[in-house]
């Protein structure tokens, strides 16, 4: 899993994280609200890619984040690289997916 910090458009008041999942073999990003106390639970304004293969485009990843970041080019480059060169899910985690998606529907 690759996981890269984004400049946010508000960055006194966002944060936001964008990878691969290759478990999930899906991209993911996250943003949420910067919290005055370290110690609070984060406020996610955006979460994607948190079922498998959810999320399979770059030009997506940076569509769901617009409104709070700009996907740096040389993030999106290595993001498809890393999905063109992910290996497959192994044996276990194509299982626990199964499961998680059985217990899920």
């Amino acid at each position: 899993m690759s996981r890269y910090d984004v400049t946010t458009i508000d960055p006194a008041g966002t944060a936001c994280v964008v990878g691969w999942d290759n478990p999930l073999q899906t991209f993911f990003a996250q943003v949420e609200r910067v919290m005055p106390d370290p110690d609070d639970d984060p406020d996610i304004l955006l979460w994607v890619g948190d079922r498998a293969s959810s999320c399979l485009d770059v030009a997506e990843l940076a569509e769901a984040i617009a409104p709070w970041a700009v996907l740096p080019c040389s993030v999106a480059k290595k993001l498809e690289t890393e999905r063109d060169t992910a290996l497959p899910p192994t044996r276990v985690q194509a299982a626990l997916h199964n499961i998680l998606r059985t217990a899920a529907s």
